[in-house]
């Protein structure tokens, strides 16, 4: 129960004010998911459970969130918009579309009816993971030469990994080494001569919304 303070001769006590009640209580299953990039299937879900008598929340008391700013997901009475996200089970859970680099942020549902019960809220947090990092090092292969490895982390299929080492202090000197299709998550590889560089892994995927772009560079200058 909330709570109000009254003065009296001794100080500042504490009281409950018995006119302000919780209307529920929120229990999210996870705090933090991990979804990877273009990953399906993946929802958050909060459990809502009434305080007192009076059975489920009406889903228009529900009203979800996305943070970093406020994007409204669904709230009121209105059916949640067709898109990216979906609210099944009187909007305990948000069902998400195939994920995308802007899923990750903060997720807050929260529970409210005016009158005499104060909203009630809970967070959680979603981090979609980086998406190509070399591994570390480079190891040596049966072949003398350096076996460069990445770690990519993202479903979407057909994606392009391009190779390149820059082969002078001022980045001039760019040097093409390869391409390698990528059709989901796991690690690609690459055999080089073993030349002191800084090698750089691009990786360039279609989706839906566009393409998306990223690089991952690994100093071996003094290698």
């Amino acid at each position: 129960k909330a709570v109000v303070s009254t003065q009296s001769t001794g100080g500042t006590a504490c009281i409950a004010n018995p006119d302000v009640l919780d209307l529920a209580t929120l229990q999210p299953e996870e705090d933090h998911y991990m979804f990877p990039l273009g990953s399906e299937g993946q929802r958050i879900r909060v459990n809502i459970t009434r305080v007192g008598p009076g059975g489920r929340i009406s889903y228009g008391r529900v009203t979800w969130i996305k943070r970093p700013g406020v994007h409204v997901i669904t709230s009121g009475k209105e059916k949640t918009p067709i898109g990216h996200w979906e609210t099944p089970y009187s909007r305990q859970t948000v069902r998400f579309g195939r994920i995308l680099p802007s899923d990750g942020g903060v997720y807050e549902v929260r529970v409210a009816k005016p009158g005499k019960y104060r909203p009630v809220s809970a967070h959680i947090a979603v981090t979609v993971p980086e998406v190509l990092a070399f591994q570390k090092g480079a190891h040596n292969s049966h072949a003398k030469k350096w076996n460069l490895g990445v770690k990519v982390r993202s479903s979407y299929p057909n994606a392009m990994l391009r190779w390149y080492r820059t082969l002078s202090p001022s980045g001039d000197h760019v040097e093409r080494l390869g391409v390698t299709t990528i059709h989901g998550e796991g690690s690609a590889h690459l055999h080089v001569e073993p030349i002191p560089a800084v090698y750089r892994a691009i990786l360039t995927i279609p989706t839906p919304t566009g393409m998306l772009q990223y690089e991952a560079q690994l100093d071996l200058t003094s290698k």
